[in-house]
């Protein structure tokens, strides 16, 4: 009744001198002590009576203000601080003024944080308010420069309003930014706070430095937990869902799993700044941890753990074929190496980004390894290069170096290992063709071994590969 009681003055000015009526009455409605700086009233441009300054404190717990609802108390949940208000501004139905029940069309509050403690002891005071031995009515509760503090995290400045309920007091707040990029519906249920969040063309710094195309998050808020059963962020043309759980107390824990589906990947490296390093669509699942002091600190704090999986697409400045064609001590940079498909396992923390049990499939090209990048993007690995399709095949370890904007491939000598092809059982009668094919065979590769032998001691900084195609999409 902090707002309401005033109401019943707006026909007897001066409004001063009925300050101290006014806080002994919401002191006694709503069980805890109430101050108002300031009242005042206008007609212009709606009838209406503005309080300021106004304080609502914690309840004494030993000695309950005279007045106080009982069953009220033993509902509502206490807050730990004082409220403070900057301004309420009442606008009364003046067809109510001289009624039994004066009724509030609209009354607007401004200037107040809303923390856990003070949204789970609306729903009471909101049933005091407009419970049925009141003497006021209030048809919309309006909220305007908000801002929602949580342990850790703070969003504001928020407007909104308030859905009513006679018999809870409160079914929910509806709260939005500025230009709605961000809606918020927070529900009370007890000590619990389900929240639904939903935004467009958003930034949050602390989970990402660059626009989220749409967030939507769903979840629930209690006692210094926040659990979230579902998230969806729409990010570099492609889905990231997950479910997550954050402690907000000292520090900021969180932990959680995600899925990603249809990220640019060449839009993701352009915002880890590095351009045109990959082409292609990214899928994969992860799962994430992590602790710190606070949001902001929240992303190079986390572990990253999980597989991913890349088809039809590109790898700018390091190229595995030209580097398997010239063994030699200067490696190869520049270049692209187009693939059918890239997968491999990933775990990333902020020290060291690291890529295990890689597979590249490039037409009669196939590459298996590692690699690791490091925080000053330092680029280091080994991919083992294997030709497909000839009866010698020629496996080539490959050495990466240099940095992510920057990458070098250099190959080191390669083991030839021929393959041997059992010759098919021969039925009777068939030894003399027999004996001619193997003769003919054995020439064979021996012309072929002396051919090598020449070329290996002609170029031996060289070896010549099967020409292989780049794929075509």
């Amino acid at each position: 009744l902090i707002f309401l009681g005033a109401a019943v003055f707006v026909a007897f000015p001066p409004l001063t001198m009925y300050v101290a009526s006014i806080e002994a009455a919401t002191s006694n409605s709503l069980g805890r002590p109430v101050k108002i700086g300031r009242l005042s009233a206008s007609v212009y441009p709606h009838l209406g009576i503005l309080l300021a300054d106004v304080v609502i404190d914690t309840p004494d717990s030993k000695k309950a203000v005279i007045g106080a609802n009982e069953a009220n108390e033993e509902n509502s949940s206490e807050m730990d601080q004082p409220l403070h208000i900057a301004k309420i501004w009442l606008e009364p139905d003046v067809r109510t003024l001289f009624a039994p029940r004066k009724d509030l069309r609209r009354v607007f509050v401004s200037g107040i944080v809303l923390t856990p403690e003070v949204f789970a002891a609306l729903p009471a005071m909101l049933q005091q308010i407009n419970g049925n031995h009141s003497e006021f009515r209030v048809a919309g509760l309006y909220f305007e420069q908000l801002a929602l503090d949580i342990p850790k995290l703070s969003i504001s400045p928020l407007q909104g309003l308030a859905e009513l309920s006679e018999t809870a007091g409160l079914s929910a707040l509806n709260l939005q930014t500025e230009g709605r990029k961000l809606k918020l519906v927070l529900t009370p249920d007890g000590q619990r706070i389900d929240f639904e969040a939903e935004g467009r063309a958003l930034r949050i710094p602390a989970l990402a430095p660059v626009d989220f195309n749409s967030i939507s998050v769903k979840g629930v808020w209690e006692n210094g937990e926040m659990n979230v059963s579902a998230f969806d962020f729409r990010l570099f043309d492609g889905a990231i869902i997950g479910q997550a759980k954050a402690r907000l107390e000292e520090t900021v824990a969180v932990e959680g799993d995600l899925t990603f589906d249809h990220v640019d990947s060449g839009k993701l490296s352009t915002a880890l700044g590095v351009e045109n390093l990959l082409a292609g669509d990214l899928e994969g699942k992860a799962r994430f941890s992590g602790t710190a002091n606070e949001w902001n600190g929240i992303l190079p704090a986390l572990t990253v753990e999980g597989s991913f999986l890349m088809q039809r697409g590109s790898l700018t400045g390091i190229d595995l074929a030209e580097a398997a064609r010239r063994i030699s001590e200067m490696p190869v940079q520049g270049g692209m190496m187009s693939f059918e498909q890239f997968s491999g396992k990933m775990r990333l923390m902020s020290s060291r980004l690291r890529f295990y049990d890689l597979k590249v499939e490039s037409g009669l090209m196939s590459s298996v390894g590692s690699a690791e990048v490091t925080s000053d993007q330092t680029l280091n690995g080994r991919m083992d290069l294997q030709m497909h399709g000839s009866v010698n095949q020629v496996r080539v370890p490959i050495v990466l170096g240099g940095t992510l904007q920057s990458p070098t491939a250099r190959a080191v000598r390669p083991q030839r290992n021929a393959t041997v092809v059992a010759p098919p059982t021969l039925g009777a009668g068939a030894s003399e063709s027999s004996a001619t094919l193997a003769t003919q065979a054995g020439a064979q590769t021996k012309a072929r071994d002396v051919g090598s032998s020449s070329a290996s001691r002609d170029n031996s900084d060289n070896i010549l590969l099967p020409s292989v195609r780049p794929a075509q999409f």
